[in-house]
């Protein structure tokens, strides 16, 4: 039961305290934020069990993903965090996020720039004109920014992807779960240590 969980989990080992919380969104439920790249492959191994976890948690969670600027990490990953942000103005990021990731991680396309990446959109029945203009658009580049400070803020850089923020009070990640060492059950153990905290 819940006990079992609360005794098994503890602030240091499976999750850790942020020096100064704060939220990154206003609102009454409890935010759990995901910092992703689309280049990371275990933020693509963890999607599916994500996906379910946010439909059986959205009545009390207020689900947030956090990406990348353009010089994250990979330089050609620049791309991934642009697109995200213009494919989130034009409210098409959810609808895209599963065969992007697809197409990155198992049909190894290369959507390292620009117009490889509207092409792939355009694909996904996303209009490339408005795909084109978000891309570079101040909207965009504010979001940019404003992720970047979130990024510097939790010290995601140091933990790696993917890195959850719950109510901009504690950090979980697969890499804490060294309870267990099968790959799988990282991505599970971290939605349930989140669940714990939520």
């Amino acid at each position: 039961g819940l006990a079992g969980a609360a005794d098994a989990y503890k602030e240091g080992v499976q999750y850790r305290l942020v020096e100064s919380p704060q939220r990154i969104t206003p609102g009454d439920k409890v935010e759990v934020a995901e910092f992703f790249s689309y280049g990371c492959h275990v933020c693509f191994d963890i999607e599916p069990h994500l996906e379910s976890w946010i439909k059986a948690n959205a009545a009390q969670v207020d689900f947030v993903r956090v990406t990348h600027g353009p010089d994250f990490f990979r330089r050609s990953w620049g791309a991934y965090g642009q697109a995200y942000y213009a494919l989130e103005t034009l409210g098409a990021a959810d609808k895209i996020n599963a065969p992007l990731f697809k197409a990155i991680h198992q049909d190894k396309e290369r959507l390292d720039s620009e117009s490889r990446m509207a092409d792939f959109v355009a694909r996904q029945g996303i209009d490339k004109k408005a795909f084109t203009a978000a891309y570079d658009s101040f909207a965009v580049r504010t979001k940019l920014k404003q992720a970047q400070a979130q990024w510097e803020r939790f010290g995601i850089l140091l933990l790696g992807t993917p890195a959850f923020v719950v109510n901009g009070r504690y950090i979980v990640s697969p890499g804490f779960q060294q309870q267990v060492t099968d790959r799988t059950a990282k991505l599970t153990e971290t939605l349930k240590v989140i669940d714990y905290l939520v």
